[in-house]
């Protein structure tokens, strides 16, 4: 079963981990009706794996922001107040590079995430790119998103390509 983004307040799919032998993994912190402070839910966060989370900010929005620029997926609820979550927005945290594990979990999740009211940002090298994206009058999060799954799809199954031509020549 596919866990619900909305049930969350934080909801992270993380890059690939080769030092662990990881294609990624996904962390959360769903979210409880009685606490509706972003600061503790980022440190219960934080709290689950430490190591994971040095050096990254106590800020959630600073610390979101740095664990996307280090190649994480992330999600936030903006509203946890709100319990109608058709009312919520939802902030897409978008590395400049996606993994092929990323694209899958996000794929994954895309008809969940038609449904919700979203606002996508990018960090990292692609920042300005996607800055000059959000100005045009056609933009709209969802499709934008569609847009940058296809575009590392597209990236991924061209390096999978390579890289099986480069194993034949060494086979060959």
């Amino acid at each position: 079963m596919i866990e619900e983004i909305k049930d969350y307040v934080f909801y992270m799919i993380t890059k690939e981990y080769p030092c662990w032998k990881s294609e990624g993994f996904m962390l959360g912190i769903k979210r409880f009706p009685n606490c509706v402070e972003h600061e503790k839910y980022f440190g219960w966060l934080k709290d689950r794996d430490p190591v994971f989370f040095e050096g990254i900010s106590n800020d959630w929005y600073t610390g979101l922001v740095q664990l996307t620029k280090d190649g994480n997926v992330l999600f936030a609820n903006s509203a946890i107040e709100i319990e109608e979550v058709e009312k919520r927005l939802y902030i897409v945290f978008l590395p400049s590079f996606l993994s092929k594990f990323q694209v899958k979990e996000l794929r994954k999740h895309m008809d969940e995430i038609e449904g919700l009211t979203i606002l996508v940002d990018v960090e990292g090298e692609n920042r300005a790119d996607f800055l000059r994206k959000i100005n045009e009058k056609d933009y709209r999060p969802v499709e934008f998103l569609k847009r940058y799954l296809q575009l590392y799809e597209e990236k991924n199954e061209n390096v999978t390509m390579v890289e099986k031509e480069k194993q034949k020549i060494k086979c060959g």
